[in-house]
């Protein structure tokens, strides 16, 4: 029900809505790992050993996620939601057809990887208050949430995965 209420009729709205998710994930991959500590902690507050442990902490985290999202996807083998409608049967490059390879659809890395960069956004703005404002800090995290719950959304809305596999992302993530 949840696809059928999100899913985009038209192909052009599907890839729409698949680059939306994709530019919110290069989003999400950058503003904690690169932004954060090399623009704000180092060149701004002038602390290179916080940037540095802010870049492995990151990649850990980035690492963790894509090895057991990367795993279930393979040990699952679940069909994206478009394979098997109309002509993706016979040609799963079809521009109706969505991304990706047709059974790595559980779980979202998509929804993994923006979770896990809202989280990490998170607690570099909360715990270590970046911006030396609170409202900045705690805006950047709610942006950075929101951030992730369109992307899962997109990722229904375009056809690449089903609602289960944007949940269970979402959680791997955080």
């Amino acid at each position: 029900p949840v696809r059928n209420a999100l899913r985009i009729d038209g192909a052009q709205g599907r890839r729409t809505a698949a680059t939306v998710s994709d530019l919110i994930f290069y989003w999400e991959v950058a503003h904690p790992s690169l932004i954060d500590p090399l623009l704000v902690a180092w060149w701004q507050r002038d602390a290179p050993f916080v940037a540095w442990q802010m870049v492995v902490i990151d990649a850990q985290a980035y690492a963790l996620t894509l090895l057991v999202t990367d795993l279930t996807k393979r040990l699952t083998a679940r069909a994206r939601p478009w394979v098997g409608t109309g002509d993706c049967e016979r040609d799963p490059t079809a521009k109706e057809c969505g991304g990706g390879g047709k059974y790595l659809s559980f779980s979202s890395g998509h929804s993994a990887i923006t979770a896990t960069g809202a989280g990490l956004i998170c607690a570099h703005h909360t715990q270590l208050s970046l911006y030396q404002n609170d409202v900045l800090d705690v805006g950047t995290c709610a942006l950075a949430v929101a951030g992730t719950a369109v992307t899962g959304a997109m990722r229904i809305a375009s056809d690449n995965h089903w609602a289960s596999d944007v949940m269970l992302g979402h959680l791997v993530g955080f």
